[in-house]
């Protein structure tokens, strides 16, 4: 096994969330009375820290962009959450991880609480030892300073963070470790390049070999 502990981002690296992500966006939107965002917009919700991110597209204060956040729960947490799907090939990876003794985590920038209903939905909480995410007041949204909290928690390995967007990159390099980006995500090849990912993969059974051989 080359890399013996994985962190894994959630949103756009195991599930394709981005139907609930932006149906609550829209809702959260209408709700308020705010013009709709541009598909790209949209799209670029998906990683960062939300209420900032909403903030600064809509063009409104923090304290704006929170109630914007509260909003976007009211739909998320009853329909948005279900609105969503493993990549594929993902079941299968993780699988085949946990069976070789690969130690898997989950940081993400989603809710905590939401992200152990995902896991839960898709029967692939018993492969992660720990999930860590946001608190529902915004605490750990910056990624860099939850990967340093979720690594205490951890016993020392040969790290790798695997994620979709620029936010991943960085926390990682941030954290001493590499970092895989995946291409089925959000950020896009483009993206993950700039911000320096340290390989990317085109499909769960690239990232697969990279975790347990450090080749593509």
């Amino acid at each position: 096994m080359h890399y013996d502990t994985v962190f894994f981002d959630l949103d756009g690296t195991i599930s394709d969330s981005v139907p609930g992500i932006i149906n609550s966006i829209k809702y959260a939107l209408v709700k308020a009375e705010y013009p709709p965002l541009t598909q790209e917009q949209l799209l670029s919700c998906v990683g960062p820290p939300l209420a900032e991110h909403l903030a600064y597209l809509v063009g409104v204060d923090d304290e704006e962009g929170r109630r914007l956040q509260s909003l976007y729960r009211e739909y998320y947490s009853v329909k948005g959450i279900y609105e969503n799907s493993l990549y594929d090939g993902i079941r299968d990876m993780l699988a085949r991880l946990f069976d070789k003794g690969c130690k898997m985590y989950i940081c993400t920038c989603k809710p905590e609480k939401f992200a152990r209903i995902v896991l839960d939905h898709f029967d692939i909480s018993r492969y992660f030892i720990d999930v860590l995410g946001t608190t529902m007041d915004g605490k750990h949204s910056d990624k860099t300073e939850a990967l340093a909290t979720l690594l205490t928690r951890c016993d020392k390995g040969n790290y790798l963070f695997v994620g979709d967007r620029k936010f991943d990159v960085i926390a990682a390099h941030n954290n001493s470790m590499p970092c895989a980006g995946v291409l089925w995500g959000c950020g896009g090849r483009e993206e993950l390049e700039k911000s320096g990912a340290d390989v990317l993969a085109e499909d769960a059974q690239q990232l697969y070999r990279y975790i347990t051989k450090g080749k593509i």
